[in-house]
């Protein structure tokens, strides 16, 4: 029996790295979810996943999830903070797990303590972040420097320590952490510490990247990290999650890389559409200002070359109320006041006038659809 090219799925997901997911509202955007998580396993269904149910002899503090494992074999890894009560004179201590998860089972593979302490704050996995081709994950322990912060990366499938580093997780992007720790020297008020910003491999810990802040600025500057997406802000769709942006608070420096591999990238301030199978974006995709009637360029960029791979006549765009949808696979989807057209960037032509569809993202050799739909690409 052939395999199945197109399943009906439901929209509302967001690619995970080997599943769809439905975001709750309001909740982190980014390759991990903190609580229960809702999934769609390719194969098999939905899927509700919770700490109470897997571990149900243990009381939950705090859980989340990541996507770990293969496209053979797609698994989840768990960082889960239990606690321990108090019993006679021995006091409560909080425990942090490390576990695989087969996500259509609903099984423990395997679980592992990995930390423990007498106080949550000090064992609190933050920042989970997974390995697409591997099963190991990677998490700090506080996100501020109020508290000495660890980054440590465990074997989910063994619970082997892989690699530990100073310093809290910005930016992630599933299959490497932009780890943010002290560095030497003050900033201007002489007291916070000069930052450095690490882009570490989640499952080997090898540095791909690495900033000072004082290169941002003098004296040196508090300095942002935050992932590349289709809205070009926060974190969201894991594949999608290509690029890295880190920023300085005193100036107008910058500097962009491509996370998995530590490339130096040119991007522009906005970004509305990321390719997650080339080096495309797309810049605006909108016009600026109607009252005026100022447009901004609209067109792609290769980020590899920081050239234009495809633009349309700014006035044209704005004439047409263009809008870009998606871009993805060497074509843009865009959204006009009458029709929706593709173009194939490769040759600059309409491929479709008007296509009530784009597609949302990728999840391994399948590509999710806005109406709901999983096809598979060949």
């Amino acid at each position: 029996m052939a395999s199945p090219v197109k399943t009906e799925v439901g929209a509302g997901y967001a690619p995970f790295g080997h599943f769809l997911y439905k975001r709750p509202f309001n909740a982190p955007e980014d390759p991990r979810v903190d609580g229960p998580i809702d999934l769609y396993v390719i194969g098999h269904g939905q899927v509700l996943l919770r700490a109470a149910s897997l571990f149900p002899e243990r009381e939950i503090v705090t859980e989340s999830y990541t996507s770990i494992g293969t496209a053979d074999r797609p698994l989840i890894a768990a960082a889960v903070q239990i606690r321990d009560e108090a019993r006679g004179l021995e006091p409560q201590r909080f425990i942090t797990l490390i576990a695989a998860v087969d996500p259509a089972a609903q099984t423990v593979l395997h679980a592992a303590e990995v930390l423990r302490s007498d106080t949550a704050a000090e064992t609190a996995p933050k920042k989970l972040t997974g390995s697409p081709a591997a099963t190991a994950a990677a998490f700090s322990t506080e996100t501020s420097t109020a508290l000495p912060s660890r980054t440590f990366s465990f074997d989910a499938m063994n619970g082997a320590k892989l690699w530990e580093s100073q310093g809290w997780i910005e930016g992630p992007v599933l299959g490497a952490v932009t780890v943010l720790k002290a560095g030497s020297g003050t900033q201007s008020d002489g007291k916070e510490p000069c930052e450095v910003a690490i882009d570490i491999e989640v499952a080997t810990g090898k540095a791909l990247h690495t900033l000072e802040s004082a290169s941002l600025g003098t004296p040196c500057p508090h300095i942002e990290v935050i992932s590349i997406d289709n809205n070009g802000g926060s974190a969201q769709q894991a594949e999608k999650q290509k690029y890295v942006r880190i920023t300085a608070s005193t100036s107008e420096k910058q500097s962009t890389y491509e996370a998995l591999t530590g490339q130096e990238r040119t991007l522009p301030a906005t970004v509305v559409a990321v390719d997650p199978h080339s080096d495309l974006v797309f810049p605006l995709g909108r016009v600026s200002d109607r009252n005026s009637q100022r447009v901004e360029p609209f067109g792609v960029l290769d980020t590899a070359t920081g050239k234009p791979a495809w633009t349309l006549d700014a006035q044209k765009a704005y004439q047409l109320g263009a809008t870009v949808r998606a871009l993805y696979d060497g074509k843009v989807y865009l959204k006009t006041t009458d029709q929706e057209p593709v173009v194939d960037l490769a040759t600059g032509k309409t491929i479709s006038d008007n296509d009530p569809r784009y597609p949302i993202g990728a999840v391994d050799t399948w590509t999710y659809w806005s109406d709901g739909t999983l096809e598979k690409k060949f």
